[in-house]
């Protein structure tokens, strides 16, 4: 298991940034990755992530199924955030 002052040393995003409120693609595919792990892997509660993070339940949600969809197509630009959560193993 990862925690994210790992995640976020591994890949080079402040945890304030993966936390924060920025909408720039790079850290919102990295925010959205740690949700997925943080829900599939982990097993933990979307409420839990949902107070880690300061976000609503539905985006929450919605940040997941982005992540699942990407992994579904194979999409390139999730690869790394994946490969250091140990993702592609699980799936």
């Amino acid at each position: 298991m990862i925690s994210i002052e790992e995640y976020s040393s591994e890949i080079g995003i402040g945890i304030s940034e993966l936390i924060g409120n920025s909408r720039t693609g790079k850290i919102c595919l990295a925010r959205h990755a740690y949700w997925f792990y943080m829900k599939n892997i982990k097993n933990e509660k979307l409420i839990i992530i949902s107070i880690l993070f300061q976000r609503t339940h539905p985006t929450i949600i919605n940040g997941i199924r982005s992540i699942q969809n990407m992994i579904d197509v194979k999409d390139k630009r999730i690869e790394q955030y994946l490969k250091v959560l140990n993702i592609f193993s699980h799936q």
